[in-house]
């Protein structure tokens, strides 16, 4: 019974450690100065997210400065010389009253920095892939603006992946393909979300295409982000879907900007891909940004099967964008680490320069 008791209060202690408790919420803006407080000898528990992922401890009573907070503002970001991560607000002590005045929402940049990513649902396989290590490749680039996911299994996990890209990003989920669903996420000060995200339907696919019209605040341009999942096993179905991509963006006014897991099977080695493939690229109605790795045949695949050294996940520009200029590269990822919860997809990146 002894030994019971203490486990519990172990359990308690821990959840203690790991949980911000709501009502702690401080009045904290980014740019002040916080001091802080540990409640143990070994200092204050710093996290390299905003999630439970410990990195190191910082001393109790040091002044820091606050560079980012999650929405709720329960995870601070902190800053000393030399060191930086995330802890739990309620390790905060004072908020300084001679601290810096907050600093206001990041400038608008111009360009357009944006990202795909097929985080790989446990939908199939609890146990394959876990959402706080996809949540730890998405801080990986924080540089990116806005981003096309597929494979998101439900609300929470995308509540995770969201909370992991910045306080200023919001995030809608699709409404189709039951838990391997499509979102978009963007950065608020940076894009403006004019109306409403649709979910397209009459594409074939299992899930509809995800569109969203967005104006980069930087210069007022205006574009439409369509993010989208081809069926993988269903030729047909796959065919269709590039058919409709296609003709939806030939339809459009607006320049559009259309990412996923396509699922084309573009051959590294043959330096070609399947009929869904030739589809997308019929009529140049759309413009493939090809990865500046292909000029070098140094490519990596974008999908960790070992059996296929193709792309299949890419960033595609219609109507006015085809002008603008632009680059895409194939983020590096270890393979193994597969194996270990993270993703079997590597993330493809892209840099716009609207004109």
């Amino acid at each position: 019974m002894k030994r019971l008791l203490g486990i519990v209060i172990l359990i308690v202690a821990w959840g203690g450690f790991i949980f911000a408790n709501p009502a702690l919420a401080l009045d904290v803006e980014v740019g002040q100065q916080v001091q802080l407080k540990a409640t143990n000898p070994q200092g204050v528990p710093l996290h390299e997210n905003p999630f439970p992922s410990l990195k190191g401890r910082l001393p109790d009573g040091v002044t820091a400065t606050v560079t980012a907070t999650d929405r709720e503002k329960h995870w601070l970001k902190v800053q000393i010389p030399f060191q930086q991560g995330w802890i739990i607000e309620k390790y905060v002590a004072q908020v300084l009253e001679n601290s810096v005045n907050p600093s206001p929402n990041p400038r608008p940049t111009s360009g357009l920095k944006l990202a795909t990513y097929n985080v790989e649902s446990p939908n199939f396989n609890p146990r394959d892939t876990t959402p706080d290590k996809v949540a730890e490749e998405i801080t990986k680039h924080p540089e990116v603006i806005i981003w096309g996911l597929e494979e998101v299994m439900n609300q929470d996990d995308l509540d995770k992946f969201t909370q992991a890209m910045g306080s200023n990003f919001t995030s809608v989920l699709g409404e189709t393909g039951g838990q391997d669903r499509l979102a978009i996420a963007y950065d608020q000060s940076q894009l403006e979300l004019v109306g409403s995200i649709n979910n397209l339907s009459g594409s074939g696919g299992s899930r509809n295409p995800l569109v969203g019209q967005f104006k980069l605040l930087a210069d007022g341009t205006e574009f439409l982000f369509m993010v989208n999942h081809f069926n993988r096993r269903e030729e047909e179905r796959r065919n269709q879907q590039a058919d409709f991509v296609r003709n939806w963006s030939n339809q459009q006014n607006l320049p559009t900007i259309i990412v996923g897991d396509f699922n084309f099977d573009f051959d590294l080695n043959e330096r070609r891909g399947n009929t869904a493939f030739n589809k997308l690229n019929q009529d140049n109605i759309l413009k493939w940004i090809q990865p500046d790795c292909l000029a070098s045949n140094n490519c990596l695949s974008t999908q960790c099967n070992p059996n296929f050294n193709s792309i299949l996940d890419a960033v595609f520009v219609g109507g006015t964008a085809k002008n603008w200029s632009a680059s895409s590269s194939i983020v590096p990822f270890d393979c193994s680490k597969d194996a270990t919860g993270f993703p079997d997809h590597r993330i493809v990146k892209a840099e716009l320069k609207v004109s």
